[in-house]
């Protein structure tokens, strides 16, 4: 319940329209329980491998 709340604080924190635009480059004083405190390139970087791992995932159920 916790991580709710912290994850809410922030969100307001960061003034709710921020998603996506930028906002933690804006606003660093964010908890690194934010789903994306990095900068877009390491953002981009941290989305591939994540798709490996799901593929990696996908590859061992099927």
């Amino acid at each position: 319940m916790r991580l709710w709340t912290a994850l809410l604080g922030a969100w307001l924190a960061a003034g709710s329209g921020t998603s996506g635009e930028g906002g933690s480059m804006r606003d660093p004083v964010r908890p690194s329980l934010d789903p994306h405190p990095l900068p877009a390139a390491e953002q981009g970087a941290g989305d591939a491998s994540q798709r490996a791992t799901m593929t990696a995932r996908g590859a061992r159920s099927a």
